[in-house]
């Protein structure tokens, strides 16, 4: 304990002062913990929603190993895959030429 404090010398009263705020403190910071984790309950569940309905080269994306997905990454990803379908849509359908070829 003594190698972590500042001065050379530690008071027991102000140990017990900062115990008590920082207990004092708890109760507040465990309310809003509750609201962040419902939040995040609800964002799993859409995830979870969204990983059965799509297919997954739409919407699964993985990372590498050791490394967070990029937001900008995903993002780059997703517009290219948009502009790639909408180009599809927009060109005539193929049509096929038979070709009368006699044996």
């Amino acid at each position: 304990m003594k190698a972590n404090l500042k001065g050379n010398s530690y008071s027991r009263k102000d140990l017990e002062s900062e115990r008590e705020q920082l207990a004092s403190a708890l109760p507040e910071q465990g309310e809003e913990l509750e609201a962040v984790q419902a939040d995040v309950k609800v964002l799993r569940d859409v995830r979870r929603w969204l990983n059965q309905v799509l297919p997954s080269e739409q919407y699964r994306q993985t990372a590498e190993p050791g490394k967070k997905p990029s937001v900008q990454g995903n993002l780059k990803g997703r517009q290219e895959r948009i502009r790639q379908e909408q180009a599809e849509k927009r060109q005539p359908p193929r049509t096929q030429k038979q070709q009368n070829m006699e044996l």
